[in-house]
């Protein structure tokens, strides 16, 4: 039978652990044990926090890994080792994952930092934070089921089909088979030929782009981007 306490109590557990993670941020930020408590305590008893925890959703997990992300640019700043860059970059992998609103805040987070990094000169330590944080973010796109957005995006563009430029009214059935049967046999391509290939029409192209929009800003299918 069905209990709430199945996603209530990991995400109790994933409040704990932030509440820790805040901690250890704090602490190694300020190197003080009463500030790095009450940094703790702000968040784990706020009513974000509980509202979060009890909410049986994705948004704890993110929490917690927008967390983790922002701990390990914390230990690359302050202490620079191998291990650190490979973990921010698994982090970025899981978070792409659990919720796609994260590539915002790991974009702008990791795009600060790299600032920051050149401004203090450090190329080595940019580059190797710039070529993992890349990789994980491939390893997203190798792991995400790009496939299910091929499918899905041409069963969309049939339910929402473009508007006429000249006139504004919807295509007509029959056009939108033809559209539905075009991008069918397009999305059966690979990528790498869509890409590289030199047969393809300005319209599979166009349709290339759409898929593309799909895929980089990791939008789901009930939000209407077309």
């Amino acid at each position: 039978s069905y209990s709430k306490w199945i996603g209530v109590i990991p995400n109790i557990l994933l409040l704990l652990a932030v509440c820790v993670m805040l901690y250890r941020m704090a602490l190694r930020s300020f190197r003080d044990r009463r500030i790095a408590l009450l940094c703790a305590a702000l968040y784990g008893l706020s009513s974000i926090a509980v509202s979060t925890a009890i909410m049986v959703r994705m948004y704890m997990l993110l929490t917690f890994l927008t967390v983790m992300l922002a701990w390990w640019v914390l230990c690359i700043l302050q202490e620079p080792r191998r291990r650190h860059f490979i973990l921010a970059g698994v982090t970025i992998v899981l978070g792409l994952l659990t919720q796609y609103y994260y590539v915002f805040y790991a974009f702008f987070l990791c795009g600060f930092f790299v600032l920051y990094m050149l401004f203090k000169k450090d190329w080595k330590g940019c580059v190797k934070f710039v070529l993992f944080a890349f990789a994980g973010v491939a390893l997203f796109i190798a792991v995400f089921p790009v496939h299910n957005i091929l499918v899905w995006l041409p069963a969309h563009l049939v339910e929402h089909p473009p508007a006429v430029a000249n006139n504004h009214r919807t295509a007509s059935p029959c056009k939108m088979c033809r559209q539905q049967s075009r991008y069918l046999h397009i999305s059966q391509r690979s990528l790498p030929g869509l890409m590289f290939s030199c047969k393809l029409s300005r319209e599979d192209y166009r349709v290339f782009l759409k898929i593309f929009r799909v895929i980089v800003f990791l939008c789901p299918p009930d939000q209407g981007l077309f």
